[in-house]
């Protein structure tokens, strides 16, 4: 999961998905597929943080 801050604050967050790509839902509108920085800028922050999970199959 990645964590995007704005003023030290996080304002969005988005989880990757098995094709290496992030998915993100966007207020009312669809899911959106994107590569990791897609979102940074203004309305969304920079990424502050990723976090991992391990999988065990």
């Amino acid at each position: 999961m990645q964590q995007l801050i704005r003023k030290y604050r996080p304002t969005h967050a988005v989880r990757q998905l098995a094709n290496g790509k992030w998915a993100s839902k966007l207020g009312w509108l669809e899911d959106i597929e994107h590569e990791l920085d897609a979102l940074n800028g203004d309305r969304y922050g920079v990424v502050g943080q990723i976090l991992k999970r391990s999988i065990d199959f």
